[in-house]
This record gives C-alpha cells, structure tokens and sequence, in this order.
C-alpha cells in the first residue's frame, strides 16, 4: 500500500549524471490493492450499479451508528503547544 501510495524511488538523469531521485506512485497498483480490499466497491465489471449498491448499504447504517455516539462525564485536557513537541524517552527525562 506504502508503494502504492508513496511510490518506489526512481534516479532522474540528465547529461549522464544523476540529477535527482523522485518518487512516482503507482495509479495501477492501488487500484489492484483496491479492487482485491473491496470489490464491490472498487471493481470496475459492476461498477456502476454494484457501487450504488454498497454506497447505499453503508448510508443507511451511518444514521444509527451517528445515534450511537455518546459524550461522557470524563474530565479531558485541553491540547497544548508542549503536546507537539518532542519528548524524550521515559528514562532520559532529567
């Protein structure tokens, strides 16, 4: 998926010398990695019907699984600037 998504790292030349190294993702492999996760949603055969179809299905369960969602009496802390920088391991802190 990483692949797929991220690319595979490739060497630009240019004159004979290296000039840059990209990484180019590849549409093919996902959606192979698509089709072969979910087929019905993603294989192209059935697609237009077969994809209304699961569309469908899942809509009608977001209604019931949005009812389920409940707040709760824990007390949380409010994020800080501190929460994003780095910190070091448990056992180097000073």
């Amino acid at each position: 998926m990483e692949r797929a998504i991220s690319g595979t790292p490739q060497v630009v030349w240019r004159e004979g010398r290296i000039a840059a190294e990209i990484c180019r993702p590849s549409d093919p492999m996902l959606m192979f990695l698509l089709r072969h996760l979910n087929p019905g949603l993603f294989d192209s055969r059935d697609a237009a019907n077969l994809r209304a179809h699961h569309l469908a299905a899942r809509a009608m369960g977001f209604g019931p699984a949005m009812d389920a969602i409940t707040d709760t009496d824990v007390e949380a802390d409010l994020i800080d600037i501190d929460d994003y920088r780095p910190h070091p391991p448990p056992d180097h802190e000073p």
